[in-house]
């Protein structure tokens, strides 16, 4: 049986492993005003980082490469023989199934020739039919076909043997391969667990020491934002539930990077079809008359209400330099023209900015061009609403980076982003955020083999910096953004919970969501959160997931025949109802537990798994993800085990 990756922890031959990048890094002073140009520098500086700390931890977690690729070796080769083997025995099983019908088939030879002989000496004389030739040529037929028969039992017993020793062996290999394959996770087993929730996010601090990158999103972080910078959050909105969180800092401005799902109700068009058969008498070239069938497919549809549901990612980021400017531009891909027709898209944006112009001084309004002609067209946020700050902000520096962003084709930044600002928040969407994996596990770097886990840790990291840096970009170009520092703000002595709206909304959304979800809904859900108590680190939630449940219905829609009749044409559809499910999840603080720890503890300590197992029903509801313990609860908790819980958290041990 193979085994849990997890389940070779033994607390007493586990080696310890200490988290490399644990204290936060100090932030720098160094700016960044051409993101396009310092693209390749800050890649190259992180790729290196992201080696160095892989090595590291292969390091101190003790594991052998070279061993664990002598078994990963082993696996692929009993894999290989178990696939010939197979191959061979579905040759043999093939055969034996054409000898067993050749067997049928003599046999039913031989009967009908045994039953033609017998009644053959029953109507004619015995001794006269005994020296008629046809005779004696059913004789020799049933006697060939009898030991054709024979040979071909002889044949299928052969075959029968070699089916079972190919089956045998190829469970004996199946076997040594799953015990390899426990192995390889064994050997793998430090490293896998030494990968933790802030690795990617370290990382990327220490390549853009700019960024300070938060382990969770709290409730003064949201404070900021909404209270101070102005966010419109869309949190209270039933139909919008966060998916994933990011938070941190630039120059002690803040930022959120944030996924999340919107629901609506559109439409799905359904058809159906029947088939409908009718006579016509026709009049044959001779005058009479035939009836003739005729066949028609009736086809019809019916429109009815379906629950959609889409991801947006976006990254917020709060600045109060020119706090009174709003404007929104979108991305036109303009970095997939030539030359020539940017010059041309150019001149024939002028036009129409210089009729805005025109028209803005007979009505009044204060919109003026800007001189840099491809900057005013290509960036084309013509709605602005205040000019003065807007040149603040856009410095023909400004513009100029702006433009190289745009009009990038080598390094992947390019038009494809939209820019909103509101005040003192700034969105930024871009496709390289909706594309990027974001909302990332440490598990998704695990593997019983070397080589792969090591192409998987460095390809996420390598995509999470592009994904990040290039979002940031148009950010970046501002000189006065990274110029600018938020004034202090005061925040509240208490809040109703530790953690923000959006990161509980993250949590019960990445957990085990099947326990959460109504058990007939057959669509997404829809996670909201309720804060039913927090204290001494703890937020207790109640959990609201809103999904559909489907039930079949039929329309019958009249449509007309060729004939002049009309027939009921049936179309199936799906109504979609709506379910919700409440449930209690418990989140902690546990700034102090690793990953390490937390699995090294739950999987190596029965003490541990029991006494969590009472509270979540099974381990699947209880995880450890950014410094936060959190439970799916089926029981209530006592405070002397919310003690036991701060013991974990803090100490790791009873």
């Amino acid at each position: 049986m193979l085994k849990d990756r997890y389940s070779f922890i033994n607390l007493g031959s586990y080696k310890s492993f200490t988290f490399l990048y644990n204290g936060v890094l100090q932030l720098n002073d160094s700016h960044i005003f051409d993101p396009v140009k310092d693209y390749s520098k800050f890649k190259a500086e992180h790729l290196e980082n992201v080696d160095k700390l892989f090595d590291e931890l292969v390091v101190k977690a003790g594991t052998d490469e070279e061993e664990n690729k002598q078994t990963v070796n082993l696996i692929n080769k009993h894999q290989k023989d178990i696939d010939e083997a197979a191959k061979k025995l579905r040759r043999i099983k093939k055969f034996g199934n054409f000898i067993k019908l050749l067997f049928i088939l003599l046999f039913i030879g031989a009967s009908i020739l045994a039953i033609l002989l017998y009644n053959g000496i029953k109507a004619d004389d015995a001794s006269y039919f005994l020296n008629n030739d046809l005779v004696l040529h059913v004789v020799v037929n049933v006697f060939c076909l009898i030991i054709g028969i024979f040979l071909v039992i002889i044949k299928k017993k052969k075959i029968n043997v070699k089916i079972k020793n190919y089956d045998e062996y190829i469970q004996k290999m199946k076997k040594s391969m799953d015990e390899l394959i426990d192995k390889a996770w064994n050997q793998m087993l430090s490293l896998n667990i030494s990968f933790d929730w802030n690795m990617p996010n370290r990382l990327l601090e220490k390549t853009l020491k700019i960024i300070k990158m938060d382990s969770y999103v709290d409730a003064k972080k949201y404070d900021l934002l909404c209270n101070y910078y102005g966010l419109v959050d869309l949190s209270y909105n039933n139909e919008v539930s966060t998916t994933f969180i990011q938070s941190g800092e630039i120059f002690g401005n803040p930022f959120i990077i944030e996924n999340y799902r919107l629901h609506y109700m559109g439409s799905k068009t359904y058809t159906g079809s029947l088939i409908v058969e009718w006579y016509e008498d026709q009049v044959r070239s001779d005058g009479t008359i035939e009836r003739v069938k005729k066949t028609q497919t009736l086809y019809a549809s019916v429109t009815k209400p379906y629950p959609e549901y889409t991801h947006t990612t976006r990254l917020i980021y709060g600045n109060d330099a020119a706090p009174d400017l709003t404007f929104q531009r979108e991305g036109a891909n303009v970095h997939l023209l030539s030359e020539k027709e940017l010059e041309k898209l150019t001149r024939k944006g002028m036009k129409k900015i210089e009729k805005k112009e025109a028209k803005a001084i007979k009505s009044g309004d204060d919109f003026t061009a800007i001189s840099n002609e491809e900057f005013e067209v290509l960036f084309n946020a013509l709605n602005r609403n205040n000019e003065i700050q807007f040149r603040m902000l856009f410095t023909p520096l400004a513009q100029r980076q702006m433009l190289s962003i745009i009009k990038d084709k080598q390094f992947g930044f390019g038009d494809n982003f939209s820019f909103k600002k509101q005040g003192k928040i700034n969105i930024i969407t871009s496709s390289h955020l909706n594309s990027a994996k974001v909302n990332i596990s440490p598990e998704d770097f695990v593997s019983y083999e070397f080589a792969k886990t090591k192409n998987l840790f460095k390809k996420y990291n390598d995509e999470y910096f592009d994904a990040v840096y290039k979002a940031f970009a148009p950010i970046l170009s501002i000189p006065l953004y990274q110029e600018n520092k938020t004034i202090t703000f005061d925040y509240k002595e208490n809040y109703n919970s530790y953690l923000s709206i959006w990161e509980h909304e993250a949590i019960v959304n990445s957990i085990n969501i099947s326990e959460l979800v109504h058990p007939h809904s057959i669509t997404k859900n829809i996670l909201k959160t309720n804060v039913y108590a927090s204290n001494n680190g703890y937020d207790l939630l109640q959990v609201t997931a809103y999904g559909y449940t489907g039930v079949e219905r039929v329309d019958f829609i009249p449509v007309r025949a060729n004939n002049g009749n009309f027939y009921n044409v049936p179309v199936k559809w799906i109504q979609y109802i709506p379910v919700e499910k409440t449930s209690n999840v418990l989140i902690k603080k546990a700034d102090n537990l690793t990953r390490e720890a937390f699995l090294k503890q739950v999987y190596g300590n029965n003490q541990w798994k029991d006494f969590f197992t009472r509270f979540v029903g099974s381990l699947d509801n209880l995880s450890y993800r950014k410094n936060l313990l959190v439970m799916i609860l089926k029981n209530d908790l006592s405070q002397s085990d919310l003690t036991e819980i701060n013991k974990f958290v803090n100490e790791g041990e009873v």
